[in-house]
């Protein structure tokens, strides 16, 4: 099985190579998937999923990612970075409700509209003590990353949630919130003595800026 499944994924890489895909411009969609079948100096040919073609400028088709990047967890790892491949792979895992996506030190998350069963008492217990590349991009790894650096560094720590209206800063506040009162917790299973507790968590000092519209949570 397992000779078959890397056979698959090499086949499905040499096929991508071999038809040279890009991303192009989208009035709706923003960019679409096409196959560049002639090259006309300045322009290309591209083919279109739905049998179309299309003459386009060089300037505004941008290089797709092997098919090995989908849906990765981490945007700074894909061999091609472009607007084109940071939204569809936001795009990708949003479908699959990966709304977490980490961007080298950043966390982009997207919001999903909807109720998902990723913050229960069992998601906490996965992501206590863990370092990130051990368990998958969530608002908890950082939150764990930032309490664990505040013991062991003795320094305060900030995490700031940033976004426009509706992209969900409050929520990923009270789930901020929700970890630490878990981990910190006497009555709970927290990963730490309780005296390597900190003294204050400062998640009840959260401020908005009416400026750049985001939530600052210290932990003190």
């Amino acid at each position: 099985a397992v000779v078959s499944t890397q056979s698959g994924h090499y086949g499905r890489e040499a096929e991508w190579a071999e038809k040279k895909y890009v991303w192009v411009p989208h009035d709706e969609h923003g960019f679409v998937e096409g196959q560049k079948i002639e090259d006309l100096g300045e322009e290309i040919n591209v083919l279109f999923a739905d049998g179309s073609t299309a003459i386009i400028s060089t300037d505004d088709v941008q290089k797709m990612n092997p098919p090995k990047f989908d849906k990765v967890e981490d945007m700074a790892d894909l061999s091609v970075l472009n607007e084109a491949s940071v939204l569809h792979n936001l795009r990708d895992r949003f479908h699959s409700d990966l709304i977490y996506t980490y961007s080298g030190l950043f966390c982009v998350v997207v919001n999903p509209y909807k109720r998902l069963p990723i913050y229960t008492d069992k998601v906490v217990e996965m992501y206590k003590g863990k370092k990130r590349f051990e368990v998958p991009p969530h608002i908890f790894a950082i939150t764990d990353m930032a309490y664990r650096s505040m013991l062991q560094d003795r320094e305060n720590q900030t995490i700031l949630c940033t976004g426009e209206s509706g992209a969900g800063k409050t929520e990923n506040t009270k789930k901020v919130i929700q970890y630490l009162a878990s981990i910190t917790s006497r009555g709970g299973s927290g990963y730490i003595n309780d005296t390597e507790r900190a003294s204050s968590v400062g998640a009840d000092k959260k401020e908005k800026s009416t400026d750049c519209d985001s939530a600052l949570i210290p932990l003190l």
